[in-house]
């Protein structure tokens, strides 16, 4: 046999089984990655929020004192109102970005730095009220004592560390 008929033997057995692996090769269902609807896309849930009054009045677990109790009751009720306030006014500014924001895609003009000084309200609310909210959740950590501090720390963490909260 000359070196022409071996190599175009070996050549036809790799291409025999070649097609043979293709053809008995088991089908693997291949399906197209698909992108989540922005239905499914959810807001992440808040990491960190320092507890409120009423979330302290809820929790239970911190054998509060009466006294204790009634301070932290006057605290939430003002927090309530403190906070609708600023939530409605955060609202309001979403509702104005989201009216800016459809027109700007039906019409299809607007610019990035139209975007960013539109949304720059809704950013300084929010921080308002985060602001608030750690301000106020001092406020009711001021009222436990050290030990019920120690055994809130404990609690939180837990809870953050299991995604519970």
């Amino acid at each position: 046999m000359s070196i022409r008929r071996y190599s175009l033997a070996t050549a036809a057995a790799l291409v025999a089984v070649a097609v043979g692996w293709t053809i008995f090769q088991p089908r693997a269902e291949r399906s197209t990655p698909s992108l989540p609807s922005p239905v499914a896309i959810a807001r992440p849930a808040p990491v960190g929020l320092p507890p409120t009054a009423r979330d302290l009045l809820d929790g239970g677990a911190l054998d509060l004192s009466a006294a204790q109790r009634a301070r932290l009751h006057a605290l939430g009720a003002a927090w309530a109102g403190e906070s609708s306030a600023a939530k409605a006014a955060l609202d309001a500014a979403v509702v104005a970005f989201s009216r800016f924001m459809d027109e700007a895609r039906a019409s299809g003009r607007t610019s990035l730095p139209e975007i960013q000084y539109r949304s720059a309200e809704i950013s300084e609310l929010s921080a308002a009220l985060r602001e608030r909210r750690q301000r106020h959740a001092e406020a009711a950590a001021a009222i436990l004592t050290d030990g019920q501090r120690t055994r809130l720390g404990q609690m939180t963490r837990v809870g953050a560390a299991g995604g519970s909260r």
